[in-house]
């Protein structure tokens, strides 16, 4: 829903109880979606400082649940950290560990997971585990949308690409996921400006606001000077 303020104080309260209590189970999952968090706001370091405590414990549970998170929280947070590299060895580490039965916890990660493949050059293993993964849910769905519009966009198809975006951006909306909404939105801007097509500004604007709401502040950067090509320039 995109409160992520609410969601820090909280987690914050949440971590301490668990940690208190031996729940190390629930920790690392918590623990998971904080990283990720603080990551896409570019807190990189204290998304490290969250990181440190995650992947040892989600890999002794042996639990998709817990360690499909992790390692995608792990993964984004070395990308924010302008390590793809290392982000890449542990998308790869999940591929290696998933399973049919698993596809419930880790599909809802893979527009992340492929956006670490890509920026590590490594579009490949974004294919692979795109090809695995099955549209159960709705959530399942768009995120397989999203990950084949990101891979598109990095092979150069651009076109298919912003048709794909402008499906995932709607389906996005309609779920009400706030930050995958403004990612897709991004995506098509910057597919349309590509493209050289008219009104890329509009969902460029639209997603800078939202990124605006979340502090994702490197994306926010990114999106304005996206807008600082159109005829309108940054907000």
């Amino acid at each position: 829903m995109g409160d992520w303020d609410e969601l820090l104080r909280e987690s914050a309260e949440i971590g301490q109880v668990l940690a208190d209590t031996g729940h190390r189970y629930w920790a690392v999952m918590q623990d998971s979606i904080r990283a990720l968090t603080l990551a896409w706001r570019g807190e990189v370091e204290a998304a490290r400082a969250v990181q440190t405590h995650l992947l040892a414990p989600a890999r002794k549970f042996n639990d998709f649940q817990i360690l499909a998170p992790a390692l995608t929280a792990a993964a984004v947070t070395h990308l924010a950290a302008g390590h793809p590299g290392k982000g890449l060895r542990l998308v790869t580490e999940l591929q290696a560990a998933v399973t049919d039965s698993s596809s419930w916890f880790w599909v809802p990660h893979l527009p992340d997971l492929t956006r670490v493949c890509v920026a590590a050059g490594k579009p490949s293993t974004a294919e692979a585990l795109i090809s695995r993964a099955p549209a159960t849910t709705a959530r399942h769905r768009l995120s397989l949308l999203t990950a084949k519009a990101t891979l598109g966009e990095a092979r150069g198809a651009i076109r298919e690409a912003l048709r794909i975006n402008q499906e995932a951006a709607a389906g996005w909306s309609e779920y009400g996921h706030l930050f995958e909404h403004g990612r897709a939105l991004a995506a098509l801007g910057r597919c349309t400006l590509q493209l050289n097509k008219p009104h890329a500004e509009k969902a460029l604007t639209a997603a800078a606001a939202i990124f605006s709401k979340l502090q994702a502040k490197p994306l926010l950067t990114e999106t304005q000077r996206l807008l600082g090509q159109t005829n309108l320039g940054p907000p």
